[in-house]
């Protein structure tokens, strides 16, 4: 029996290298050098044994030596394509990039398999446009232009397909009035995203510039049509409003903006700027302003956004520009303080506003922020956005807040309530969560939030963890001997002789889920069924119940720590102190592929405490193989595995400590769902056969474990 499964998927196991054979078979090469010439099959066992210290390193995070180590197995091994490939993953890890290339490059004239070789020089190029557009972001903020144009060309031309990369290198080339090209890389992006209503609206600025106005109201016309969020469509409506007073084309701006309302201070100034045309035909008209590029949010949006520029000074403007500049700086205080002025001064404009907001957020001023965020002026976006700054801080709860008024307002994305729903899980509200998580699921059923059905699965089984109160859990063991039973400790004594054992245990979680840190108080029984052994105390007499409580103390890992007391008829009263770890993947259904691999690695030791008690155990497992769907009611996994085991008791008379290795399958079924919950149990049923390895018989032989979690 292990613990019930964490609510949220854990980081994935690597396997351990045996660093020792990497020195001995070096060593072996090194003295072969000394002797005479190096065969062939030395070399390659010295490559063989610097390559798997590579790879122990590499997975222990030591890039620099996982990169020497890769070198050597490819000097001595040139040939072999998957020697390069962990070269230049290593060299990759450590931002070599250039170093990673020429490796990618030995790999290609090498043999070996050519997807993985593809994967990499994928990554790779990913990874040179990440650097690509970091230095174009850099060489914005320091003001070289002509720098972040270079840069940023060098990241499209790597990543032709990422909007925010495209659309931050056409606004730089506006700004530098080199309007044709910006127009070539407009056009290059339309042809493959025809729905990027920034990138139109970017076009249509390039055409203006260009003289080719029939075409710049096209893609500004093209720019409306895209679908997108209110506070998005505002912006489009501003810009093409800015691009037809340009023109001297008045005529459309009422409608443009009608949308907007009468107290909308942008919408108003394009209007008044409107009825001038209309008086003064030949009058001076306003020059296109480009507009600002805002990508705080191209994280959780995925490009940046477009907003209209102001057409005129208002008051305030010299505080509000202070407020930027002071922002650039990263001198929060300073930006508070000039953008309450701007805000005081105009209290209308909306763009000031959010100025303020962010400055707010930065100072750590969280009420004032909240405050902001609650006005008019501002739309549904930007409030939206303080509530994703309130999350990237760490501060849940406040997020929480903002996403509870949006959703008052009935102005909640249907995006943003998985955002809510996990929010609420990290800062403990197990209601608000499970709100969150139903409405997810409900948008999902109509179309308003795309979720695949594996990722609509998961929703609800997390949401099913979340909402999980009590349990119980129940298993029955055949194996040779009595032994060690995860959970319930000690059982009975070892031998040789098939032993039959059962055990149930019922526990409650009185605070709920708590964010994946819960405490269950638990009472539990266990009794030897049948035994071959003569003597053997079975059912009653065998009994052994115990009552206690226990922690899990982190959110990400399956550590559990408990305490319980120990009674029954022919056992000594004792205190039992236990420590569990499971780290684990793959053991949760899927959906979406019809077979994936599974591991399940499971530790744990504890220790008795009273009267003349002094003995502890440990038990450590492993299983690992392929977990395949089967059945027609898509809730059904078969999984063929590899077995690894041992255990330790410190009061057997006999042997001590037991080993154990072998093969086996496990079914596992999982039930209990509804509507809007994933499935709450499952069973399984286990066969193994098992060879000792140490020790007396208790891993050796055939094993049969039946397990229900209800």
């Amino acid at each position: 029996m292990q613990f019930p499964s964490p609510a949220f998927p854990r980081r994935p196991s690597y396997r351990a290298v045996a660093a020792a054979a990497a020195l001995v078979l070096a060593c072996h090469a090194a003295g072969a050098a000394q002797t005479g010439p190096v065969s062939p099959q030395a070399r390659a066992q010295a490559a063989y044994a610097a390559a798997d210290a590579a790879y122990q390193a590499y997975a222990a995070g030591a890039y620099a030596d996982a990169a020497d180590h890769a070198a050597r197995a490819t000097n001595l091994v040139p040939r072999r394509r998957d020697y390069w490939l962990l070269l230049a993953r290593a060299q990759m890890a450590l931002g070599r990039l250039h170093a990673a290339s020429l490796a990618l490059d030995a790999a290609e004239r090498a043999r070996g398999d050519d997807a993985a070789l593809a994967k990499l020089q994928d990554e790779l190029t990913q990874a040179r446009a990440r650097e690509a557009a970091g230095a174009m972001y850099a060489a914005l903020a320091a003001g070289e232009l002509p720098r972040a144009v270079d840069s940023g060309t060098l990241a499209v031309r790597l990543a032709p397909a990422d909007p925010a990369y495209r659309l931050v290198l056409v606004h730089t080339l506006l700004r530098q009035r080199r309007f044709a090209e910006a127009q070539g890389f407009a056009a290059e992006g339309l042809a493959q995203r025809p729905g990027d209503g920034a990138l139109w609206a970017l076009s249509a600025q390039a055409l203006h510039a260009l003289g080719k106005d029939d075409e710049a109201s096209g893609a500004a016309a093209r720019a409306l049509q895209q679908p997108a969020p209110e506070a998005l469509l505002r912006q489009q409506r501003l810009l093409a409003a800015d691009l037809a007073l340009a023109q001297g084309r008045p005529g459309g701006i009422g409608e443009l903006v009608e949308p907007m309302g009468a107290q909308d201070a942008a919408a108003q100034s394009r209007r008044d700027w409107a009825a001038q045309e209309f008086a003064r035909p030949q009058g001076p008209r306003p020059a296109l302003p480009l507009p600002a590029i805002d990508c705080s949010g191209v994280q959780s949006q995925g490009t940046c956004m477009l907003q209209a520029g102001a057409l005129q000074a208002l008051p305030g403007h010299a505080d509000a520009t202070a407020a930027y500049a002071a922002m650039d700086r990263k001198d929060y205080g300073a930006a508070l303080r000039h953008a309450r002025l701007a805000t005081e001064a105009s209290p209308g404009q909306r763009a000031w506003w959010r100025l303020h907001l962010q400055a707010a957020i930065g100072a750590g001023e969280r009420d004032e922020a909240e405050a902001i965020a609650a006005r008019p002026e501002l739309a549904a976006q930007d409030r939206l956005q303080l509530a994703y700054l309130s999350l990237r801080a760490g501060d849940d709860p406040a997020g929480l807040r903002t996403f509870a008024s949006l959703e008052a307002q009935g102005e909640l994305p249907p995006p943003a309530t998985l955002d809510a729903a996990y929010a609420a899980v990290r800062a403990g509200r197990d209601e608000e969560a499970l709100a969150y998580f139903d409405q997810a699921v409900a948008y999902a059923n109509e179309g308003r939030l795309p979720l695949d059905p594996q990722r609509l699965y998961e929703t609800k089984r997390e949401a099913a963890d979340v909402s999980r109160k009590w349990g119980v859990l129940a298993s029955v063991t055949s194996r040779n001997a009595a032994g060690i039973e995860p959970v319930f400790g000690a059982i009975g004594s070892g031998g040789n002789q098939r032993t039959t054992q059962g055990g149930t245990e019922a526990y409650w979680r009185p605070w709920g889920y708590g964010g994946g840190r819960y405490v269950e108080v638990f009472a539990r029984g266990f009794a030897t069924l049948a035994a071959d052994a003569p003597g053997a105390w079975t059912g009653g007499d065998s009994f052994q119940g115990g009552i206690g409580a226990r922690w899990k103390p982190l959110a990400e890992h399956d550590l559990v720590l408990s305490g319980s007391r120990i009674f029954g008829p022919n056992v000594r009263d004792a205190w039992l102190l236990q420590a569990g770890y499971s780290l684990e993947k793959g053991t949760e259904l899927r959906l979406d592929v019809p077979s994936w691999w599974t591991t399940r690695n499971y530790v744990e030791a504890g220790k008795y405490l009273g009267e003349g008690q002094h003995a502890w155990y440990a038990v450590a497992s492993l299983t690992a193989g392929r977990s395949w769907r089967v059945g027609g009611d898509e809730r059904t996994a078969i999984y063929p595995h590899l077995y690894l085991g041992a255990e330790h008791r410190s009061d057997d008379p006999v042997a001590r400590t037991s080993s154990g290795v072998g093969a086996g399958v496990t079914v596992r079924q999982w039930f209990r769902e509804g509507a809007t919950r994933g499935p709450h149990s499952w069973w399984e049923v286990t066969l193994q056969y098992r060879h000792g390895t140490s020790g007396d018989k208790r891993l050796d032989g055939p094993y049969l474990g039946v397990a229900l979690s209800f």
